[in-house]
């Protein structure tokens, strides 16, 4: 079910296969062996969320399994899977046990958390690693068909099926500053609900997980919440400009938190979830594609956008942001909002250019007599 969301004061492809109908379901000596499960759990994105990656799973977490052996006519047979300390799905109480005639699986639905669990809706207090995992709900089903009775675990990949908010503060990681707690007040089937963000992260970012479908609207200048930093004692305000966004399953948006004086201003940015053509980090005000390696800037967003597309994406397996031109539109408006904004790109991590007319630039004259540099030696 898609929900509303308005912004008020205060956002495993299953590779698997199993067999058998459940006759000897009790281990008796008419079944061939349990099914059993491994998993995956691999995203880019999880490098830099604590307890995450490989290790997404620990000993005692549940998933519900459904099988369907052939000629059930789609009616499946449940089970209750708990995790393993030696990374293997166990049927708890039962399991399903692979009979010794003939039959196969049609398929295999798993999902995580459990449907008990997903009864109760997405967690609104993700503080914690336990109750930020049980938000992220995943399905496996499976995508080959037949396959016969086996001792070996069938592995599970899991796709996500809500949405990710990942929050950061502009410069943060050369300031050292980590986000400490983050809350923001969304209206659900107009109820106000607080969120708490995640932020346990390596990166010192903040994390929240959403129902995908979610819409996500606010006139400029809507105050939706409250953070706090390591290096602060202050609570400082998140004022979110103009938006209307509704959240795609499988995604990750992130949301640039950029101080404004006493407050924060959110500017929100959209990137995929997983890895696409341009990376995960692609912003709504990216610079201009104009082909052959070459990208225009002619906003003061796609020029912001630019230095953090650079600093960021650089590991040569997401798009290469560092490696392109970038021409500077002679229409470019330069302000001291957009100085203070910019985060100039290390010169050691630049292999393009920055062009003005045809010529190569490391900085770009404004107002009377100022300077914002493109680049910097630390």
């Amino acid at each position: 079910m898609k929900r509303a969301i308005y912004i008020i004061q205060a956002a495993l492809i299953l590779f698997l296969a199993g067999c058998q109908n459940d006759e000897g379901k009790n281990g008796n000596n008419n079944s061939y062996g349990e099914l059993s499960f491994s998993s995956v759990v691999e995203d880019p994105v999880y490098a830099t969320v604590r307890g995450y990656g490989n290790n997404f799973f620990e000993a005692g977490h549940d998933i519900d399994v459904t099988v369907y052996p052939n000629g059930s006519n789609g009616s499946g047979n449940k089970y209750n899977y708990k995790y393993g300390s030696d990374g293997i799905f166990r049927g708890d109480p039962d399991a399903f046990f692979f009979s010794l005639d003939d039959n196969y699986i049609d398929s295999i639905i798993a999902i995580w958390p459990t449907e008990t669990i997903r009864n109760d809706g997405i967690k609104t207090d993700q503080s914690t690693l336990e109750n930020f995992r049980r938000a992220d709900w995943m399905t496996a089903t499976a995508t080959v068909q037949g396959v016969m009775p086996t001792h070996t675990p069938v592995p599970l990949n899991f796709v996500r099926e809500n949405t990710m908010l990942e929050f950061e503060l502009t410069g943060q990681n050369n300031s050292r500053v980590d986000i400490s707690t983050l809350i923001i007040e969304l209206r659900i089937d107009n109820v106000a609900t607080a969120f708490h963000a995640y932020c346990e992260s390596d990166n010192g970012h903040a994390y929240l997980i959403l129902e995908a479908g979610t819409q996500i609207e606010s006139t400029a200048d809507f105050l939706i919440g409250t953070l706090t930093v390591s290096n602060s004692t202050d609570t400082f305000y998140i004022i979110l400009s103009e938006t209307d966004v509704t959240l795609e399953a499988g995604k990750r948006y992130l949301v640039t938190l950029t101080p404004q004086g006493y407050d924060i201003d959110a500017y929100v940015f959209i990137a995929g979830w997983k890895e696409t053509e341009h990376g995960i980090g692609i912003p709504f005000s990216p610079p201009t594609d104009e082909g052959n390696g070459t990208f225009s800037i002619n906003t003061p967003q796609q020029l912001i956008a630019m230095s953090y597309l650079m600093r960021h994406y650089t590991d040569g397996f997401t798009f290469n942001w560092p490696t392109y031109n970038y021409i500077i539109s002679n229409e470019l408006v330069i302000t001291e909002e957009t100085d203070e904004l910019y985060v100039p790109i290390p010169a050691t991590l630049f292999q393009g250019e920055i062009l003005l007319n045809e010529e190569a630039i490391t900085s770009l004259g404004y107002g009377d007599g100022q300077t914002l540099e493109l680049f910097t030696n630390e």
